[in-house]
């Protein structure tokens, strides 16, 4: 019987042991073992491209819209589309199809709104002139009250200011104020009135003009493009209205109303694509970057193209800040025409043939940058080159085929 005792006592002695190196080998399995969930990155060497995609539109330098200012029927044409023409130049005639009686009661209408005018300048070079003496009135009764504030002895009776000299002297402060705060008031208004006058002397004369027949010359030089009328057709001026509100403000609202164009003269010599970028991307699109452009109606070619130049300072639109850019290119088939819309890809990074890694996977403390290795979670130091939207660029410390944690928690 002592002999089992003894063999029980020698065996727990050796099953202790092997259970203790048991749980040590498992516990170090599960704290090695990669979580189930973690993300690995295997480190490849590659192009490391960046790119801002936006929508833009293909516009000229200049476009001149060339309205009638007559309305009646074109008599003559002198231009067609295509044809190149210069700041002066004649393009049409309009013969008015206004009668003689319209022609004499519009330009009634004028010279009485020149009258008119010119009575409303005559007042406020009256009022103007009131202003300023009641303005100089007031000033002189604040000297005599200041010199009064100042001295007992009233220097017109050399006698010691009296109870109602006092009040004389106090009261023509106030009321010398009270005119000349009445005189300033009728000056403004008198000043609007002038204005509403001349916005109804620009419309009577701009309604008079539409009853003359008249040749109409080109305001810019460019090439006529959008001409769609003929000799016969029929063509109406830009029509303007003043509404007077009332004679007491002098205020004028004006209405204007603009007619389809006859034609269109268009600087074509220097097109871009206009694009607007948004504040996260501003920062990464510089002038000289490559673009590739597919317009919206050629959608199998694209273009090569290059920013000219993005704005620095942004516009705000209802919240929202972009920075234009204008985005030029050569070679345009005729086919692609101003206005049209197109896709535009900016290359805003390229670093040929060079090792990069997901930007999620760069942990950066105290100034040093590092990696986690996926099987081992051993730090890798690594140096740090371009950085983009999605990757960065290794420059040393990594060698391609490495399996890394692609975002790492620790």
């Amino acid at each position: 019987m002592s002999d089992f005792i003894s063999f029980i006592k020698a065996k727990k002695i050796i099953i202790i042991p092997v259970a203790v190196i048991l749980v040590f080998f498992i516990l170090r399995a599960v704290l090695l073992q990669k979580p189930d969930n973690e993300l690995t990155y295997t480190v490849k060497q590659e192009d490391l491209v960046d790119t801002v995609q936006v929508s833009g539109t293909y516009t000229t330098a200049s476009q001149t819209t060339v309205t009638s200012p007559s309305t009646g029927v074109i008599s003559q044409l002198y231009v067609a589309n295509g044809d190149y023409v210069t700041k002066g130049q004649s393009l049409f005639h309009i013969t008015s199809t206004a009668t003689t009686d319209q022609q004499n009661a519009a330009y009634a209408d004028y010279t009485n709104a020149l009258s008119l005018l010119q009575s409303a300048q005559n007042n406020v070079q009256s009022l103007d002139a009131a202003m300023w003496a009641k303005q100089q009135s007031y000033i002189s009764a604040q000297d005599n009250q200041n010199y009064m504030n100042n001295n007992n002895v009233n220097p017109t009776t050399k006698q010691n200011y009296t109870d109602l000299e006092k009040f004389a002297i106090n009261n023509a402060v106030t009321q010398t104020q009270k005119d000349f705060q009445a005189s300033e008031q009728a000056y403004q208004t008198a000043g609007a009135a002038v204005t509403a006058a001349q916005a109804k002397v620009t419309q009577t004369k701009q309604a008079y003009a539409e009853t003359q027949s008249a040749t109409v010359t080109a305001p810019a030089s460019g090439k006529v493009v959008n001409l769609q009328d003929q000799i016969g057709d029929s063509v109406t001026a830009p029509s303007t209205s003043v509404t007077i509100a009332g004679s007491s403000t002098g205020q004028a609202s004006v209405t204007s109303v603009t007619p389809l164009p006859v034609l269109v003269i268009a600087n074509l010599s220097d097109p871009y694509i206009s694009v607007n970028i948004g504040e996260d991307y501003a920062t990464r699109v510089a002038a000289g970057q490559e673009a590739h452009v597919v317009f919206d109606s050629l959608t199998d070619k694209t273009f090569i193209g290059t920013v000219s130049e993005i704005a620095s300072v942004g516009l705000n639109t209802a919240g929202v800040v972009t920075y234009p850019a204008r985005i030029v290119t050569t070679n345009l088939p005729s086919m692609i025409k101003p206005a049209m819309t197109a896709l535009v890809t900016i290359e805003t990074l390229r670093k040929d043939d060079v090792i990069d890694v997901p930007n999620s996977s760069i942990v950066t403390s105290d100034g040093a940058s590092y990696v986690l290795e996926a099987k081992t979670h051993k730090h890798i130091s690594v140096t740090l080159g371009e950085k983009g939207i999605a990757k960065t660029e290794i420059t040393s410390g990594l060698d391609v085929g490495t399996v890394i944690v692609a975002s790492p928690s620790d």
